[in-house]
């Protein structure tokens, strides 16, 4: 969505950010003034602080489901050749994206970095469930997430390196990680978007405009939403409503949906069943010792 004055972007802004024109007024409940601009895993420390393995754990499970979400990783349902014994079984495999290169977060980069590296050491490959003639490249869901929980000191090391230490580099946090003056007003905001998605989402989301606004504005703020409303299945919700909103009205492409690098579009489908698949990823790594080690894996 373009400003009619100057021509830049304004999705997801009551005003224009340059030449402050007021934009055309939304039909619906009202949305916060500003859009949501940090990642997954840097909301969840805002709002939740680092807390313990679980929590670090939880925050290194949004910032997956967001580089699944950007296209920077992919999950790929597939059969996977076993290592000891005949036949092949079913698994995900997690693989490149087409926009792996464009992710430039501080608090992003060290996941796809350690990707990389698990991938170059322990490649797998697979027959998609889709496709029984193709072939897809990886690594291991589950395996993935293990090293994670080991390497460099584990998830809680990674949550207090890159992701707190991104908020403290925007002056959010200070440097005994609570949060600044600044960082709570960021955490204003942030519930400010939770609330409309509580309180708005399930009964507007017909609405093409509003929707439209909603998921510009809201960003990341989607997944700590889908975190804060237990029981409410706020993704796929905005996935059945993009793909009706599609169907009903074709000049709503896909492309028409993406913002702010995350592409709710692309995930229509299997929105969802990302969050779910990433779940499953971590079933056996447990709330116990894995932010312990220091060592290897992969």
């Amino acid at each position: 969505m373009q400003c009619q004055g100057c021509g830049v972007d304004v999705a997801g802004y009551a005003n224009c950010p340059v030449c402050g024109v007021a934009l055309r007024k939304i039909s619906g409940p009202r949305l916060p003034d500003e859009p949501w601009e940090l990642t997954a895993p840097e909301s969840h420390v805002l709002r939740y602080g680092l807390g313990n393995h679980a929590e670090s754990m939880a925050g290194f499970k949004l910032a997956l489901t967001e580089l699944v979400a950007r296209q920077a990783l992919t999950l790929q349902g597939a059969w996977v050749r076993r290592g000891w014994a005949p036949g092949r079984y079913p698994t995900f495999l997690l693989c490149d994206g087409p926009r792996k290169a464009e992710v430039e977060e501080r608090s992003l980069l060290p996941v796809l970095a350690l990707h990389t590296r698990v991938t170059d050491r322990r490649p797998r490959r697979g027959v998609p469930f889709d496709d029984p003639e193709g072939a897809v490249g990886g690594v291991l869901l589950p395996r993935f997430v293990a090293v994670a929980a080991r390497r460099d000191g584990g998830y809680r090391r990674y949550m207090e390196r890159d992701v707190a230490g991104s908020l403290r580099e925007r002056k959010l946090l200070s440097a005994v990680n609570a949060r600044t003056p600044a960082g709570a007003l960021a955490s204003e905001q942030l519930d400010a978007w939770l609330d409309v998605t509580r309180r708005s989402l399930f009964s507007w989301s017909h609405d093409q405009a509003w929707l439209r606004a909603y998921v510009s504005g809201a960003g990341s703020a989607v997944f700590i939403a889908q975190l804060a409303t237990p029981g409410s299945p706020v993704l796929k919700h905005i996935g059945n409503a993009m793909a009706s909103c599609a169907s009903s009205d074709p000049t709503y492409a896909a492309a028409w949906w993406e913002s702010g690098g995350l592409d709710f579009a692309g995930l229509v489908d299997s929105v969802s069943g990302t969050f779910d698949a990433v779940d499953a990823g971590f079933v056996g790594v447990g709330g116990g010792g894995g932010d312990g080690g220091g060592g290897g894996g992969g």
